[in-house]
């Protein structure tokens, strides 16, 4: 509960649970929970909190790209990189390339396992991740579009990814997880309204994204992860 006498200090935000910041917040408080607010809406107290929220989800996007960041020494980009060597975290480079292979299946499985299979089982439109502003099925399918962006190593520019590795191995196991990920990227083009709609009146369109996501994650926890665990030298 948040009362009147509480003033929006970055300590008072941090110390708030975890439903009450972030972008799901930043949302209902942007859209309201019709989808239709309008700006001469929003209270004083209303605004003071947002200003507050987004501040702090700026210094929590910066925290994670500075972590990334390889001009930054000490970071968790230096654990990385530096796996077997002179990491603290990961002994190995194949400890590191398992993580990474599992956060890529472990993404599939939040998205197709949680995000869009309960509320499509409970037929329950309140369980939507991003229910104000309708945004669901593009969070969801940049999820997984960040799954490819991991395979591929690309991100502003393509770089080096785990791609490089499967191609000098197994150029069939390249073109399955490819077409997977490209398969599982296109099914959310044949869900035509806003998720929180699609769950009961396109249930095919719904069901087919999942199986899509849910075979994309078949083969990468047991085709790739067996390839980089045989591969990748300590």
């Amino acid at each position: 509960m948040i009362n009147r006498s509480d003033e929006f200090t970055d300590t008072y935000i941090d110390e708030l649970e975890d439903a009450l910041k972030g972008f799901h917040p930043i949302e209902y408080f942007l859209f309201g929970e019709n989808g239709n607010k309008s700006a001469s809406e929003f209270t004083p107290r209303q605004l003071d909190y947002l200003k507050a929220l987004g501040k702090n989800l700026a210094t929590l996007t910066k925290q994670l790209a500075d972590s990334w960041n390889p001009n930054i020494a000490g970071n968790y980009h230096s654990e990385f990189v530096n796996a077997g060597t002179t990491s603290e975290i990961y002994d190995t480079k194949k400890a590191a390339f398992e993580e990474l292979v599992a956060a890529m299946a472990g993404i599939c499985e939040e998205v197709a396992g949680g995000k869009i299979s309960e509320p499509f089982i409970a037929q329950d439109p309140s369980l939507e991740e991003s229910p104000f502003a309708k945004n669901s099925i593009a969070d969801f399918r940049n999820n997984i579009i960040g799954v490819q962006n991991v395979y591929l190593g690309k991100y502003t520019t393509d770089g080096s990814g785990i791609e490089d590795l499967v191609r000098q191995y197994n150029l069939s196991l390249d073109g399955e997880i490819k077409l997977k990920m490209q398969t599982a990227i296109a099914s959310f083009d044949q869900i035509t309204v806003p998720f929180g709609e699609a769950i009961v009146s396109q249930p095919v369109q719904v069901q087919n994204t999942i199986n899509a996501i849910n075979s994309l994650k078949e083969v990468l926890e047991d085709k790739l992860l067996p390839l980089v665990q045989q591969r990748v030298n300590d």
